[in-house]
Parts: C-alpha cells; sequence; structure tokens
C-alpha cells in the first residue's frame, strides 16, 4: 500500500488519491469501482484481484477504460489468480486531462468496475503502459486508513 490521501470517509473518486509526479495510485471501492490517479496518460493497463480462487467470477466493464473504446478481458489463471487487462485496438487513451492528446498529463477518475462473487483483498501486479515512448508508469494499490 502507498501514499497518503486526504482523509475521507471512503474514496468516492480516483481525484482523491495521492497526488504525484512520478507514482500512479489504483483503489478497489467495495462496489467494485477501480479509482486511479496518473501522473501519465496510459494506454494500456492489467492487474490481478487478489482473493479470487479458480471458481470465482470477475466481470470488467465501464468507466474511463469504456470510454476509451477498451476491450476489458478477465480471466483466471493458476500463476495469477484472476488477471484484468484493458487495451485499446483504436489508439484510446487513459487520463488526458484536458483532452488535448498533445501533453502527457495523466488524470484521475474510475478506470472500471469489477462485477465480483467474492471480497477481493486488493489489486497487485499493477502493469500500466504510458503513451510517451512506450513506457511503463509505477503504480502502487492505495489502502484506505494510510
Amino acid at each position: 500500500c502507498g501514499g497518503t490521501a486526504p482523509a475521507v470517509a471512503e474514496l468516492t473518486t480516483g481525484c482523491d488519491l495521492p497526488i504525484s509526479s512520478t507514482i500512479g495510485y489504483l483503489y478497489l471501492t467495495s462496489d467494485g469501482s477501480v479509482l486511479y490517479r496518473s501522473p501519465q496518460n496510459m494506454k494500456g493497463f492489467q492487474f490481478v484481484v487478489d482473493g479470487a480462487i479458480s471458481t470465482s467470477s470477475v466481470g470488467v466493464s465501464g468507466g474511463d477504460a469504456d470510454d476509451a473504446d477498451y476491450t476489458q478481458y478477465s480471466q483466471y489463471n493458476t500463476t495469477d489468480g484472476f488477471l484484468v487487462m484493458g487495451f485499446s485496438m483504436t489508439g484510446g487513451i487513459i487520463g488526458d486531462a484536458d483532452n488535448d492528446a498533445n501533453t502527457d498529463d495523466g488524470g484521475c477518475g474510475t478506470l472500471t468496475t469489477l462485477s465480483l462473487d467474492f471480497t477481493s483483498t486488493g489489486l497487485s501486479g499493477l502493469v500500466f503502459a504510458g503513451v510517451v515512448t512506450n513506457s511503463q508508469i509505477n503504480f502502487e494499490y492505495y489502502c484506505s486508513g494510510n
């Protein structure tokens, strides 16, 4: 867990997550919303939903990923558990705060929404692709109560 966000009862928007020029943050709410704050625009993501077992069900849809025309996918594998990934075949980007596609300014909001038939303990294995020279953006899972 990383970062210190402003004191709030429960995070309801990714814009409540810590601000950093080098690290992005993810947070999974009790209703399945995956909140994010990223220092850079994103062109793809993947993460593991912690606490899943082979008979679990993980649906993924909505959020800024849908708005950016991302294909969103989840599948269980014995190595990682439930892996969720999102990418665009049309060049869509997530996090472009000023919608100009010319500056790499990042953003915040709801990345996607998970439909779970179990209680997740968090997200791990965070991999986020940046738009600048195919860079990787460092992300951490934010634990409420920090």
